[in-house]
């Protein structure tokens, strides 16, 4: 039997404060990246990757006062050695590690790749919940939490007292019966214009 991740997801997105160092999502992209069989296809890693590439083409002041772009040594005006900060810790705003139906990379990795290699890097507080199952079986949701580099898994207590959701979406066949008894008074309204015009001639 193949087990498989549906998806991995922040349980509490607005309460997730997740970052890496810049450093260490350049080390596992180059390390993971190319290998087919070790990211999977949605992958949180993959989109770190176009922050990456935009720290490097911010422009950087140099003393003399000119812009010189992220890449660049030395000053295009006065020629002195840039000095360049290291690259700030990312946000990651989602934490998705998944594949599409059929496909097992994600849960063949997560341990030994996600949890093993990732989670240690990550610094911040995360409560995680993880879909996984077969087509055969019923989907089960295991939740963890992630806080300063260590996972650890938990159990789901549902605890009286929360706040009731507000659903604000119209009743689709109500909204649908407003409008045929619209149309339908229309539809009244022009009969009877049409008797008062024949009532006048």
């Amino acid at each position: 039997m193949t087990t498989r991740i549906d998806n991995v997801y922040y349980l509490k997105p607005e309460q997730a404060n997740l970052t890496i160092a810049a450093s260490d999502a350049k080390r596992l992209l180059k390390k993971y990246k190319d290998d087919s069989n070790v990211l999977p296809e949605y992958c949180f890693l993959r989109d770190l990757e176009e922050k990456l590439g935009q720290q490097t083409k911010d422009k950087i002041k140099c003393q003399c006062g000119t812009q010189s772009y992220g890449n660049a040594k030395f000053c295009r005006e006065c020629g002195t050695k840039i000095v360049r900060k290291g690259p700030a810790d990312i946000e990651i705003e989602s934490i998705d590690w998944h594949d599409d139906e059929y496909n097992s990379t994600a849960a063949d990795t997560f341990f030994p790749v996600f949890v093993k290699e990732i989670v240690p890097c990550l610094q911040g507080h995360a409560a995680i919940g993880v879909t996984f199952g077969d087509d055969d079986i019923e989907w089960k949701t295991a939740h963890a939490l992630i806080d300063n580099g260590t996972l650890t898994w938990c159990e789901l207590q549902l605890v009286p007292g929360a706040e009731a959701p507000d659903f604000e979406a119209d009743d689709l066949y109500e909204a649908g019966d407003e409008e045929d008894e619209n149309e339908d008074e229309d539809e009244d309204e022009e009969e009877d214009n049409d008797l008062q015009v024949v009532r006048r001639r």
